[in-house]
């Protein structure tokens, strides 16, 4: 058993002994919104901030440095919190596929490929969901589009989106976007806003 532990030992150290920089900061990004910071509602400037800089002299990998001056101010009943962060874009262009698939029909809907049937009888509750986690979570702080294409089978359809903590049972908080109404048989593009 000694053997064993002292060969995992040795294997696994060289392992942890080499790490690999993902994403280095060692410039500023090109876009000047790339980083997103705030602080808590009541906090004052000279109390809750992030200063941040690229220096050159404190470097772990690349050319430079991202370095962060930070305060949060204890404000707030609870305390409070200074934060930096950054979204994703992953906007796509009208039209553009972006993977999204509302695979799972539920409440007597059917889903085939990219038609979407609610048909007489279905659950008023009924609908689509999507399953693919890697998309989550959605975030939304400067508001947003959803752009899709539809066209009916001949009658007038109103749909909407809606998004949900988490999948049933637990959906609370949730949110309904505004309804979009669809006619006509040919595909057409609509768009719905999110408001931040």
């Amino acid at each position: 058993m000694e053997n064993k532990k002292l060969f995992l030992i040795i294997l696994f150290v060289p392992l942890l002994s080499f790490g690999q920089m993902i994403n280095n900061f060692d410039s500023a990004p090109a876009d000047s919104n790339y980083w997103i910071w705030e602080s808590s509602d009541n906090a004052v400037s000279d109390s809750g901030y992030i200063n941040m800089s690229f220096v050159t002299d404190q470097v772990s990998e690349g050319a430079g440095a991202m370095q962060l001056e930070y305060s949060a101010h204890n404000i707030e009943a609870w305390g409070g919190y200074t934060k930096i962060y950054h979204m994703s874009s992953t906007e796509s262009e009208p039209g553009e596929d972006t993977g999204i698939v509302f695979s799972s029909a539920f409440g007597g809907t059917i889903v085939d490929g990219n038609t979407y049937t609610f048909p007489t009888g279905a659950d008023s509750w009924g609908g689509f969901a999507n399953e693919d986690t890697t998309i989550y979570p959605f975030s939304f702080p400067g508001g947003g589009t959803i752009s899709f294409t539809g066209a009916t089978g001949g009658a007038d359809v109103d749909v909407y989106f809606r998004f949900e903590y988490n999948p049933y049972p637990d959906t609370e908080p949730s949110y309904n976007t505004a309804t979009v109404h669809i006619n006509g048989t040919s595909q057409t593009s609509y768009s719905v806003e999110i408001p931040a």
